[in-house]
Parts: structure tokens; sequence; C-alpha cells
């Protein structure tokens, strides 16, 4: 019949509940046995009870957690979110502000805004950036996918151009995809710059043809505004 293993290595013990060399270390004060649960650990680790005590303190403090995204849910999961800005964001990568270790504020709502500039910002996608340099090697103030409100029967609504000119009121849009087949993004373009022109705003756009020389077409936009830049 085999014997018992140590309850603290795991080597046989005989009829022992410790080996040897930790019934030396039980003699000499470094392993005892707790008197709630009776499990036997070193005195500088925690016994089972202790263990179980601090992973029900853990969860406690889990299931208290608000969600980082909304700040209003409670966390799920040991997750820092609430279920449904999990479900909702899964599958992105987004930019989150935190501020004081206390409150967090969503940068970036779409997701995959990780395209760095020049200038340290983060874009979506590497012809923004292009264009973004551009702004910022001639010291344009640049906003990037700047709200902007108008009504629509009776309800205000947003869109979210990709550039914002602070000083002179002028947005860009980069229509990436306008050379494609994609009828959807056409209807979509011709729905947005219908909804510029009626707001009166400065709207003008860039195109994939114009990555190419971008230098040209942003002097083209800030010519025709008598903006003049390096």
């Amino acid at each position: 019949m085999a014997g018992k293993t140590c309850a603290i290595c795991g080597k046989p013990s005989g009829m022992y509940p410790l080996c040897f060399a930790c019934m030396k270390e039980k003699n000499n004060g470094n392993i005892v046995k707790c008197e709630e649960c009776n499990t036997w650990h070193k005195i500088n680790e925690p016994c089972n009870c202790a263990n179980k005590d601090q992973k029900a303190k853990e969860a406690t403090e889990s299931n208290n957690l608000k969600c980082i995204i909304c700040g209003e849910n409670e966390a799920f999961t040991n997750s820092h979110f609430c279920k449904a800005c999990y479900m909702k964001y899964k599958n992105k990568k987004i930019t989150i502000l935190i501020s004081h270790c206390q409150e967090s504020k969503i940068v970036d709502e779409y997701g995959n805004r990780d395209v760095k500039t020049d200038n340290g910002m983060f874009v979506r996608s590497q012809q923004e950036k292009i264009i973004y340099d551009e702004l910022y090697r001639r010291g344009l103030r640049t906003e990037y996918e700047k709200t902007f409100y108008y009504m629509e029967d009776g309800i205000t609504k947003d869109l979210h151009p990709d550039f914002y000119l602070a000083d002179y009121d002028i947005y860009i849009e980069h229509w990436g995809y306008e050379s494609s087949n994609d009828e959807k993004y056409k209807e979509s373009k011709k729905y947005k710059e219908a909804i510029y022109k009626a707001q009166g705003a400065k709207i003008y756009g860039t195109t994939n043809e114009d990555i190419k020389d971008i230098k040209s077409a942003i002097g083209r936009i800030l010519f025709e505004n008598g903006i003049k830049t390096n």
C-alpha cells in the first residue's frame, strides 16, 4: 500500500502528513497547520481558507466595478466592461482617455484608429495619415473627426468629417473609395455632401489620386481660401 505524500512539497512522507525535510521546517516554526481549515502551509504563504477569503473578496470587488466605458453598468466576468459595451467593442481597437484613474472617456468610438501620425495622433488609415501629416507640416491647426451637427426631420444628427481646419472653418473629407464600384459608398458621399451644402459649410474632398501628390491637393484648397502656409 502506497504511503502518503507531503502536504507541502508532494514528496513521499510514509504515514506522516509531512516529509522529513518539511517536518524539520515545521519544528523550526516555518510550517504550521491552520486551525480553521486544517491544512498545512508555509508561514509566509496563505492557507486554503485564506485563499478562499481572498478570492471571495476579489469576486465581490469585481462585481462592484463599473464599466470603464459607459461608467454606468456593472462590469461582468472579471472584465472592465459591462456586457453591452463588451459586445459593442469586442472586435474593435478603441481609444479610451482615463483621467486621474477615475474618469474615462472614449476618444474613438468607431475603432481601429491605430495609425500614428508624425505628431503622435492616431488616425484610421495610411491615406489619412498622409493628409494629416501634410496639414501638420504646414502648421495648420487640425481637428480629426470633429463632430458636425445638423437637423433632419426635427432630430439632431451628426457627421464626423475627417479633418477640420479650426482657424478657417474648413472641413475636408477623404473619399478613399470614390473610384470603387461601391454604390452604397457613392450614395453615402452624395448624402453627406448635400448635408454640408445645406448647412453652408465649407467642405472639400480628397481622393486616392490626390494622395499621390498631397502637397498640391492641399495647396489648391488653401489657395482657394486665400490661406498662405509653408
